[in-house]
C-alpha cells in the first residue's frame, strides 16, 4: 500500500478472532450460523460468549439499519378521509358459523387435534410429519433453530415455498378452505 508521500506502508491488519484455546473462530461460527464445511473445517466453533454478543449485537445494529432503508423506501400512502372514518368507527360482524365454517377450515388446513386450540399452534412439539403450511414450518424453525428440526422437517423446509406451498394448495382441506373463503 502506498502513502500519500509515496512511500510503502503494510495493509492494516484485521484481528483473529480466537477460541480460549487460541485457534483462529470460523467465520460461519462467529455469525452464528452452521459452517458449511461442518466437522472437517479448520476454525474452531467454540465461539466465546462475548465474541457471540459483540457479533449478535452487530447483526441487531445492521438489521435495524437493513429494515430502516426498505421502510426509507416506501411512499407513504395518504388514506382518503371516507377510509378513515371507517377505519375510526368500531365494526362488530355476524356471519352464520354453521353455513361459513372458516374457523374448522383453518384448523383442518393446519392439521389441528379436536382439542387444539389456534393459539397453541405454534407451542406443538417437533414430532411426526412437518406441517404443510411452509410459513408455519418456517416459523417452527425461527423459534426452535433449524438444527432442532427433525430430519423430515429439515427436508421440508430445504424445498422451499414454490413446493410447499404446492403441497399445501394440493390438499382437499386447503380447498375447501379456499371454497369457504
Amino acid at each position: 500500500m502506498t502513502t500519500p508521500d509515496g512511500e510503502q506502508s503494510e495493509p492494516p491488519s484485521t484481528p483473529t478472532l480466537v477460541d480460549a484455546n487460541g485457534k483462529a473462530l470460523c467465520s460461519h461460527a462467529i455469525w452464528g450460523r452452521r459452517c458449511r464445511w461442518g466437522k472437517s473445517c479448520s476454525f474452531s466453533h467454540e465461539v466465546p460468549l462475548e465474541v457471540v454478543a459483540r457479533y449478535r449485537a452487530r447483526a441487531e445494529v445492521q438489521i435495524a439499519k437493513t429494515n430502516a432503508l426498505w421502510l426509507a423506501s416506501v411512499p407513504e400512502v395518504g388514506v382518503p378521509p371516507w377510509l378513515e372514518e371507517i377505519h375510526a368507527s368500531p365494526g362488530a360482524f355476524r356471519y352464520d358459523t354453521l353455513r361459513w365454517p372458516l374457523r374448522e377450515a383453518i384448523a383442518r388446513v393446519f392439521e389441528l387435534a379436536s382439542a387444539e386450540e389456534l393459539s397453541q399452534l405454534h407451542t406443538r412439539p417437533l414430532a411426526g410429519e412437518p406441517p404443510l403450511c411452509p410459513t408455519l414450518l418456517r416459523a417452527q424453525a425461527c423459534a426452535h433453530g433449524v438444527d432442532a428440526l427433525p430430519a423430515t422437517w429439515k427436508a421440508a423446509l430445504g424445498r422451499g415455498d414454490k413446493l410447499g406451498r404446492a403441497a399445501l394448495q394440493s390438499t382437499e382441506a386447503y380447498r375447501k378452505f379456499m371454497e369457504l373463503y
